[in-house]
């Protein structure tokens, strides 16, 4: 027997488990009221199912990135022109060398193991906003785009990656696919 609010959100006012049902839709029989419910929740199921898997596939689909720093991803050029803007802007905190910070406002070294260990795996996207917003301390956006993306390739050069034919764009969706890695993994 279904409870009164069962029949209420079935819309079977008081009729017994196993009277027909009055309400007839396109395609549907007369049921009783237990077939109706066993096929009301089939049908919720199955939707939430549905959204379910939905969901898992396009999370699936954003969190697997396509390269790495190690696709040559910038070029020697622009490494460069980072490099100048490095001396100029971020050296005095970050060492001129990338790995030895000094200074009284000594930044994390951009080279090497400890660089590695704070941003393996995450996203050149991630590295350009942080350093965008945050770079030089207390200035955040004081340079353009395209200068910190030259800086982000002039960090990537030092790591030793490898320049390509390609420059880095600031603007490109195609850096939230790009991700530090430490190894080379084909």
């Amino acid at each position: 027997m279904l409870s009164e609010s069962e029949n209420r959100l079935f819309g079977v006012g008081s009729l017994s488990p196993t009277a027909p049902a009055r309400w007839l839709g396109p395609g549907l029989v007369e049921m009783t009221h237990t077939e109706m419910k066993h096929k009301a929740v089939a049908v919720i199921v199955s939707g939430l199912s549905a959204l379910t898997l939905a969901a898992v596939g396009a999370q699936e689909e954003r969190a697997a990135p396509t390269g790495s720093v190690w696709d040559k991803v910038y070029t020697t050029e622009q490494a460069g022109r980072g490099g100048s803007l490095f001396a100029e802007h971020c050296s005095e905190c970050h060492g001129a060398d990338l790995r030895t910070p000094s200074g009284p406002a000594a930044g994390p070294p951009l080279a090497g193991p400890v660089f590695m260990s704070r941003w393996r795996d995450r996203s050149l996207e991630a590295l350009f906003e942080q350093t965008r917003q945050e770079m030089p301390l207390g200035r955040g956006g004081l340079l353009s785009d395209h200068e910190y993306i030259d800086l982000i390739a002039h960090i990537l050069d030092v790591n030793e990656f490898g320049a390509g034919p390609t420059e880095l764009d600031p603007n490109a969706p195609a850096l939230s696919e790009i991700v530090i890695r430490d190894e080379h993994n084909p």
